[in-house]
């Protein structure tokens, strides 16, 4: 249990008090929309069971009510701290009251519910555990107090910054970086900053520009001021130029991305860029100039020491749990993902179960957001993003800790093991929603799911004027869709929300639970999604129908040898519009194994006399029977 000592809860407290509007809707007569704060006190306490002090009623809440509405001789301090004895009081009931301060119940909107969130977290002070985001109500988020500082938590590959940052002063201590207020005045926003590089005292670099943003904020001086070792997360910054970028990492060397954390950088950390992007002040401030957009595009492949524009092609090598013997070389040609002419988006690895496919997309993604340089040949590809979605049961795909790379699981496997149950499944649905809204993406959502289910399961789902997703009238209805559209709905949420320029998304075989027009659809849907957000995919599937949707040079079919060992093979024919049985052979080996349709025929060619008595037997309801069917017949009668 979480122990608050009575000077923390006096200090969260007098924080939330000195706010304004503390108690949100229900603040008693702020306005004609304003609940009745008594409403609220139930929010923390069971009023109408609690005995009142009066003899004259029969509840607390008839005392709540007669002070605090009737007679208006009770402040909300005498509420809270005299009558209920919330500070002095059992610390449940505390606790309670700082959940409901930020609850959508209360608040109406993100941005004070952030606001709030902010200056609890601050009031906590050292004690050890932070609001954090638990649920979704209404597309707004639920914060409950979690034990652990959640939000404040370093990822695994990055250290803290030690190297002091002095705000508009000389440095007094060595190596040192100087932040200095610019002074230009950008129509009103005023975030521009100068950095240099003290290595002693009198000797300098100077490293560049670099625009700071504060969050809600246009002008970001004042906010930071003495000497520092990092921003807070409410900021964000973009160096104005790639040289920027460059000299950082060639004074600090391997340590430049702890430097960058601490300065909240959106162009290496694209997390932050996700938390900023859609922001007025993003778009209009800190990427004022083109300088400054290509630094955010391209300053991860530069500080990897790759060409801009690079065609992404490499070997990866995967490691085969039942041949360890030796790698498996895959290799993947995406091409030029940026040209939108490119026609090697989506790559499909197919083949019988056992072979390894889902082995290598969870290892693939793994070594990616880990960096493990040594399984890629000639070098590891650069995404600013991975995601691995799918919703088999049996999936392996790794679930990341936090990391400075920007990872997405989109499944149903919890990190510790086990399947998620109903309501996760359904926070993480409402997440991927709220992200959806804030980054504009409600019609694109909208269009996707219009393409893919019929339009009397989609148009209900949708507000009519914001095209917003209506949770609401989803969980009301989920006896309407079926577990394949459930889950393609779950997955392009997910996709749509979470995808950015220059994302890799990897899928285990999407073709589970859809039919074989669903999965068309799906796969010219992700073709679509992949081109509008310069990115690209790989597929593990035993889909034919997937297949027969990709260029023959985007399809890796996987096999073992006779001892066990793996290897991988092209089509040996072109697959873009191939029938499906010429698919199938090609990929699977059906000559190999005689197919069960091929011994119903033989045995009814030995039991009867000529073609008629057979074609008579399966003709149904006079469908007429395949050509391939009936050469097959004839040749069988040949040969008796």
């Amino acid at each position: 249990m979480i122990d608050f000592p009575a000077e923390i809860r006096r200090s969260v407290y007098d924080a939330i008090m000195a706010q304004k509007c503390p108690l949100g809707r229900y603040g008693g007569g702020m306005s004609y929309e304003d609940l009745n704060v008594v409403d609220f006190l139930k929010l923390i306490w069971d009023l109408p069971a609690m005995r009142s002090e009066d003899d004259r009623f029969r509840n607390a809440e008839a005392d709540a009510v007669q002070h605090m509405v009737n007679n208006d001789d009770w402040t909300l301090d005498d509420a809270l701290l005299r009558r209920f004895n919330l500070l002095a009081g059992d610390q449940k009931y505390f606790e309670k009251f700082v959940e409901a301060i930020v609850s959508p119940e209360v608040r109406e909107s993100r941005k004070e519910i952030e606001h709030f969130v902010s200056i609890i977290n601050d009031a906590l002070g050292s004690v050890n555990c932070e609001l954090a985001i638990k649920d979704y109500l209404n597309g707004l988020p639920c914060y409950r107090l979690m034990e652990g500082k959640h939000h404040d938590t370093l990822p695994v590959d990055i250290e803290p910054n030690t190297i002091p940052i002095f705000v508009d002063r000389a440095p007094d201590e060595f190596p040192a970086f100087k932040l200095c207020e610019d002074g230009f005045d950008d129509y009103g926003y005023k975030t521009r900053y100068s950095l240099y590089y003290y290595s002693e005292p009198g000797k300098y670099k100077t490293i560049g520009w670099v625009r700071i943003m504060k969050r809600d904020e246009q002008v970001t001086y004042g906010y930071i001021e003495g000497k520092i070792t990092s921003l807070g997360k409410d900021f964000c910054s973009v160096g104005q130029r790639l040289d920027y970028y460059l000299t950082i990492k060639n004074i600090l060397g391997p340590q430049y991305k702890n430097f960058l954390h601490a300065m909240r950088d959106a162009a290496v950390f694209s997390q932050i860029c996700d938390e900023f992007s859609d922001t007025f002040g993003f778009k209009n401030s800190l990427l004022r100039f083109p300088e400054a957009e290509e630094a955010l595009q391209y300053a991860v492949y530069k500080l990897a020491g790759y060409p801009v524009n690079d065609a992404i092609s490499f070997v990866f090598k995967a490691q085969m749990p039942y041949y360890e013997e030796e790698m498996l070389n895959v290799k993947f040609d995406m091409g030029d993902i940026q040209n939108e002419h490119n026609l090697n988006r989506v790559i499909a690895l197919i083949g019988n179960n056992g072979v390894g496919k889902t082995t290598v997309l969870s290892q693939l993604a793994e070594c990616i957001v880990k960096g493990k340089d040594e399984r890629f040949t000639p070098r590891r590809p650069i995404f600013k993003k991975v995601i691995s979605a799918s919703y088999s049961i049996f999936d392996k795909f790794f679930k990341a800790d936090v990391s400075s790379f920007n990872y997405t699981y989109c499944g149903i496997q919890k990190k510790g093991g086990g399947l998620m149950e109903e309501q996760e499944i359904k926070q993480r649905r409402m997440a991927s929603i709220d992200m959806v809204k804030r980054h504009d993406r409600n019609r694109k959502l909208h269009h996707y799911m219009s393409i893919l289910l019929p339009n009397e399961l989609v148009t209900p789902l949708f507000d009519g004027d914001t095209f917003e997703f209506q949770e609401k009238v989803y969980a009301d209805n989920m006896e309407r869709y079926s577990s394949g559209q459930s889950m393609l709905m779950n997955q392009i949420i997910e996709i749509v929300a979470n995808i950015r320029q220059n994302t890799l998304i990897l899928i285990d075989e999407p073709e589970v639970h859809l039919h074989p027009k669903g999965i068309t659809t799906f796969i010219n849907i992700l073709n679509t999604i992949c081109k509008q957000f310069a990115s690209c995919c790989i597929l593990a599937t035993h889909s034919a129908v997937v297949v027969q949707e990709l260029l023959s040079r985007n399809v890796i079919v996987m096999n073992r040898n006779e001892d066990g060992s793996p290897y991988v093979m092209p089509m040996r024919v072109e697959s873009l519009g191939e029938n499906l049985t010429t698919i199938t052979e090609d990929v699977f080996g059906r000559g190999e194994v005689s197919p069960y349709y091929k011994k119903v025929v033989r045995k009814l060619v030995e039991d009867n006399t000529n073609i008629e008595d057979v074609l008579h037997l399966i003709q149904n309801n006079d469908v007429p029977v395949s050509m391939p069917l009936y050469m097959l017949i004839d040749k069988y009668f040949s040969q008796k």
